[in-house]
């Protein structure tokens, strides 16, 4: 259940009872979203994705939709022993997907406006996608050991990136961002 002290990975009991519809939810949208990055030396894009549209946040509401209630408690239960919190606010949830042999990415990024990043992996059939994390402490890129059907959790100031898809499977996962209070 432990990685390294900075990251955290949790099993989904539910996954293979839910992911046939949030794959089928997904399937509703097909938005590529292209990015031009000036850390890269290319153009970056995720091959379908809700994070840039207005209401991305609403829907659906990705927690309530992909995981099951006992899921939901594991994963809430978590967070708040993990970061000393007595309470946790969903500030946003979306989608992203990774199309086979299509050169999609997500360029290291982190997400500096939220305390807690957790990573769903919907579909990820080779592990070559996993997410690469850049260890607060050395620097240096970490790669957690995640399957299909698991949730890596970070802090929402460790940056992070999705390899480039150039493999014969789809990558699909769905991110949540929570907020910490008191």
């Amino acid at each position: 259940m432990f990685g390294e002290s900075f990251f955290s990975i949790l099993k989904i009991k539910d996954h293979q009872l839910n992911k046939k519809s949030i794959l089928t939810e997904i399937s509703k949208l097909n938005r590529p979203f292209f990015t031009k990055d000036s850390s890269v030396n290319y153009n970056s894009f995720i091959s379908n994705t809700n994070w840039d549209l207005p209401d991305f946040n609403l829907n659906p509401n990705w927690l309530e939709f992909s995981l099951s209630h006992r899921d939901k408690i594991k994963l809430t239960n978590f967070v708040k022993r993990k970061y000393k919190s007595k309470n946790i606010a969903l500030a946003n949830s979306w989608f992203n997907q990774y199309y086979p042999n299509s050169g999609s990415d997500h360029p290291f990024h982190d997400h500096g406006d939220t305390q807690v990043v957790c990573v769903y992996y919907v579909e990820l059939k080779n592990i070559s996608l996993r997410t690469v994390l850049i260890n607060p402490k050395t620097n240096k890129e970490v790669i957690p050991k995640v399957n299909e059907g698991d949730l890596l959790i970070f802090g929402g100031n460790i940056k992070h990136k999705s390899p480039r898809n150039f493999e014969d499977t789809r990558k699909t996962v769905i991110t949540f961002n929570f907020d910490l209070f008191e």
